[in-house]
């Protein structure tokens, strides 16, 4: 049980960061349509961290019981 919670962990962490390589490319293509003179790489890691942010929150949101709390 414990290595399919480890290979479930890790191929979970490999997405996240996949998702998190895509957000920046995403932004780095809004932002080069906006300014060509701009610096990719400070925009890329802006997108990436946009991504971290996104799921953080995500964690944080929760749902209240029927006893309101």
């Amino acid at each position: 049980m414990y290595v399919l919670s480890i290979i479930l962990i890790c191929l979970s962490v490999v997405i996240y960061f996949c998702a998190g390589i895509v957000c920046g490319m995403i932004c780095v293509e809004i932002m080069r349509k906006k300014n060509s003179d701009m610096n990719e790489v400070l925009w890329f890691w802006a997108g990436f961290l946009l991504n971290f942010i996104a799921v953080f929150m995500t964690f944080a949101v929760k749902e209240k019981n029927e006893d309101g709390k």
